[in-house]
């Protein structure tokens, strides 16, 4: 599974070749880490990465290979959404999901 450098080198050329040449924000050494445990949160996580690399919604659905509409509803906290389309949407942004077994 590739890395976050390499989602970034992707998304990166992708902006490049969408006339979108502004550099990426430089991220921390280690990226903070959320427990994410509503789909309203993982909206809201998705929504602050996607304006941090300042994609607007329709440029990063582009991008990420869906549809405007579904960013929309996945930022809105929208209960049905498609996993597989939200585990392509985290890969486009370089967010990992982890699950964790509580104890």
């Amino acid at each position: 599974m590739p890395g976050i450098s390499d989602s970034l080198t992707a998304l990166s050329l992708a902006r490049s070749r969408a006339g979108l040449d502004a550099p990426l924000p430089a991220l921390s050494a280690a990226p903070p880490s959320k427990t994410i445990g509503s789909v309203e949160q993982l909206g809201h996580l998705v929504a602050e990465r996607r304006k941090a690399l300042k994609l607007s919604q329709q440029n990063f659905a582009d991008l990420a290979g869906v549809g405007r509409r579904f960013v929309s509803e996945l930022e809105g906290g929208k209960p049905t959404v498609e996993l597989a389309k939200v585990l392509q949407v985290l890969q486009a942004l370089g967010i990992d999901l982890a699950a964790t077994v509580r104890g």
